[in-house]
């Protein structure tokens, strides 16, 4: 159970990553769009 609780840990930290590299991209695009993403 705790190599499962491991990679769950791995996967959601990789989905924040991501997220934050998305906001980091939208942000560059259209610094407006971000707080309406950001506030959903």
């Amino acid at each position: 159970m705790r190599t499962q609780s491991a990679l769950l840990d791995r996967h959601e930290r990789e989905d924040f990553t991501l997220a934050c590299v998305l906001i980091g991209a939208i942000n560059a695009l259209a610094p407006n769009s971000t707080l309406e993403i950001a506030s959903q």
